[in-house]
């Protein structure tokens, strides 16, 4: 019975097997060598992933952030709009001053309201008086919202009073948004 040393189980370790001692040993470091190039390679590439994932979700949140301002901003400009709406032409300017500053508030908004009175129609037919209010809103030393409402009256008799909000109604015993960090998206649902 003759014993034969153990064939190889691939045709690469069977060419191998046939190879003298040095190429062998060579062709092993070789292999070695790949791994550590593939291996980098492979981390470069999650690398650059998850730097590309990281900045994805940061502009995201940086958005967010911007639309709950912007949203927290038009609620207190909405606000601010259907009080003025219940003023009268006499007391407007208080109002204004008031309505202002009871929406200001030192770590979120600053509400400016300007007003001017104007009149329209002919001096003897319906003539009718009026205010238009410009609010605008401002966070962090940058205008975000700007709105503007009217009161208008006839000299004998008060007319309904228009808004210029596009919203649909507003609940006046709501209480005002006047910080940007209140209004989450779970609370404005």
């Amino acid at each position: 019975m003759q014993l034969h040393p153990t064939a190889p189980h691939n045709a690469y370790d069977q060419l191998m097997h046939n190879q003298p001692l040095p190429l062998r040993r060579t062709a092993t470091r070789q292999r070695r060598g790949s791994l550590v190039i593939e291996c980098a390679i492979a981390t470069l590439l999650l690398t650059s992933c998850a730097v590309g994932l990281l900045k994805w979700t940061q502009n995201s949140a940086q958005l967010s952030r911007k639309a709950n301002t912007h949203l927290a901003a038009s609620l207190v400009a909405d606000n601010a709009a259907l009080r003025l709406s219940q003023s009268t032409l006499k007391d407007a300017a208080t109002d204004a001053r008031r309505i202002a500053s009871q929406l200001t508030s030192p770590d979120g908004f600053i509400v400016t309201i300007d007003n001017h009175e104007f009149t329209t129609g002919n001096q003897g037919d319906a003539e009718l008086r009026g205010v238009h209010f410009t609010i605008n809103v401002t966070a962090r030393d940058a205008l975000v919202k700007i709105t503007h409402a009217w009161i208008l009256e006839s000299p004998g008799k008060p007319l309904t009073t228009a808004s210029a909000t596009a919203a649909g109604e507003t609940d006046s015993a709501a209480p005002a948004v006047t910080d940007p960090t209140q209004a989450e998206a779970g609370d404005l649902d």
